[in-house]
């Protein structure tokens, strides 16, 4: 009997999934945004259809639901429908905002999985105040907030709405009458948020490690480089050999987070950043693979491996080589994001060392 796969996520990210589960024999659904005669977007969990990949080339048609305002409502209501007559057997979930995760807990329960994360380990996982002070309780070194230009980070916002740099003195840095009585702030999109406030460091480069984690055993699957100019980045590179002095630390923050967080069956992504004066922090933790993976760039385009297989039951091996190199040169200097990048493939014999901390 065919298993149904559930798999959430921005569609750019699920199509080459749906697609490879497909092709596999899985039955592949998605959540879909379907116009009703009322005009509004609905949810609906839908089939994939390998034949067509339903019309993944025309976005007006098919667009995957990822928007803050449709997400937060309460999507097992919606779905509900759509699930009666399918029983999940797995779900999939490349995305660690609050309410996708909440929704896939609800899934988790409704089919009795027993795979879900529990409460506070989801928090940890879309909460930036929490991750820091998880990182500072373990003794994982983090940014601290020593000097009067500093940035403050909110929790559950994206882009250019997630942060905000003060320049002279971090005693102006909150606006105290936009900090209510549970400690969070309103933010630019007038939501309201917890947050963190952070020394403005100058960016040498930034290492990120991509794990597959089943509960607290963790498969260090790929690490790539992103160097910055000007707090800008300029140029990625993967796969990347972490260098002996960021090596140490951050095998021993590994050690600690992964005895720390038991995470079933899910691929995630751990970066740290190196400044121009030779620190080294942790700086932010998803629990999904970072921009690139929907190219393979960490995976099925630069090796033999996909690493969907671990996650429908398959243990990464102890090595893996890869075959070749991406690097992505950015086009514009964008402070804190990526602007527009030219792709590179080029050849590559590296045997990567599958570490295992368990």
């Amino acid at each position: 009997m065919k298993k149904n796969i559930l798999i959430i996520g921005h569609y750019y990210k699920t199509w080459s999934v749906c697609r490879y589960l497909a092709s596999k024999g899985y039955c592949a659904y998605v959540i879909q945004r379907n116009m009703q005669d009322s005009k509004e977007w609905i949810p609906k969990i839908v089939l994939w259809d390998i034949q067509h990949d339903n019309d993944l080339q025309d976005e007006k048609h098919l667009e995957y639901l990822h928007m803050i305002h449709i997400a937060k409502l309460d999507l097992l209501r919606f779905a509900n429908e759509s699930l009666s007559t399918i029983v999940l057997d797995k779900i999939i979930n490349f995305t660690e905002h609050e309410y996708w995760l909440e929704f896939e807990h609800k899934l988790i329960d409704k089919f009795n999985l027993n795979n879900g994360m529990s409460k506070d380990v989801r928090e940890f996982c879309y909460t930036k105040s929490i991750q820091d002070s998880t990182w500072k309780r373990l003794g994982i070194p983090t940014i601290p907030d020593n000097s009067n230009k500093v940035i403050v980070k909110f929790d559950g916002q994206g882009g250019g709405e997630s942060f905000f740099v003060v320049d002279d003195n971090k005693n102006n840095a909150i606006d105290y009458s936009k900090l209510n009585e549970n400690g969070e702030y309103l933010t630019l999109s007038d939501v309201w948020s917890r947050f963190i406030i952070q020394d403005y460091i100058d960016i040498d480069y930034q290492i990120s490690c991509h794990f597959y984690c089943n509960n607290n055993t963790w498969y260090h699957l790929n690490t790539h480089v992103m160097y910055y100019k000007d707090n800008c980045p300029v140029e990625s590179n993967t796969s990347y050999v972490i260098q002996d002095d960021d090596n140490k630390i951050i095998t021993d923050s590994i050690k600690k987070l992964s005895k720390e967080l038991s995470i079933p069956n899910r691929l995630v992504g751990w970066q740290f950043v190196k400044t121009k004066d030779g620190k080294l922090y942790s700086t932010d933790f998803n629990a999904r693979p970072f921009g690139g993976y929907d190219a393979g760039s960490y995976d099925t385009d630069v090796s033999d491996q996909n690493w969907i297989d671990y996650l429908m039951g398959e243990t990464p091996p102890e090595a893996i080589k890869y075959t070749h190199e991406i690097t992505c040169k950015y086009i514009d200097k964008q402070q804190f994001g990526y602007s527009g990048f030219e792709r590179f493939k080029n050849k590559l014999d590296l045997k990567y060392e599958v570490t295992k901390y368990d």
